[in-house]
């Protein structure tokens, strides 16, 4: 009881067996580079790469905060709307702070006394001489004095600018923007 085959019987299902394989590879192809080419469209729709800094108004749009007992005025960009006022009235006697969420936070602290660090940087900016005393990738900070009361500007930023050197230029242009008032 042998059975006789016809030739090709076996190559036939073998080649149906093949092609069909060889569609699902390319499928399994197509939609992989499809989905690529989507990611890729959003991705590139959206660019990550631009800080927030970059829809700032221009320094001479900025809007200010005038302390008249306290004799100074502090300029800043008007989308950081977030604000907090604490007078204390020992030592402390103002803490001004203008925000937007976390990202960036500018203090402006007034105090009766101050311990200005020895290994501090001084510059000249305007009128005032400030003492930098941290200059870090995420907070710079200097501190000025005029009749005995010492001015703490502090700038904190999380991802804000996008470099280390857009942050510093622009707390430089903050320090160069603060005024003491008669």
């Amino acid at each position: 009881m042998t059975s006789k085959l016809k030739k090709g019987t076996i190559i036939i299902p073998l080649i149906i067996i093949l092609m069909f394989s060889f569609g699902i590879l390319y499928l399994a192809r197509f939609i992989t580079n499809s989905q690529a080419e989507v990611a890729s469209a959003i991705d590139s729709r959206y660019d990550y790469s631009t800080s927030l800094s970059s829809k700032l108004d221009p320094i001479n749009n900025w809007v200010n905060y005038s302390n008249p007992s306290l004799k100074y005025k502090v300029y800043y960009p008007k989308q950081w709307v977030g604000n907090k006022m604490f007078e204390n009235g020992t030592d402390y006697l103002q803490t001004y702070e203008r925000f937007l969420s976390t990202k960036i936070n500018l203090k402006i602290t007034v105090t009766k006394t101050f311990d200005v660090p020895t290994n501090s940087q001084r510059a000249k900016f305007g009128n005032n001489i400030f003492n930098f005393y941290v200059d870090e990738d995420d907070t710079k900070a200097a501190v000025t004095q005029m009749n005995n009361i010492y001015y703490n500007v502090e700038l904190k930023q999380d991802s804000y600018f996008a470099s280390p050197l857009e942050f510093k230029s622009f707390f430089f242009q903050v320090l160069k923007k603060f005024e003491f008032t008669n």
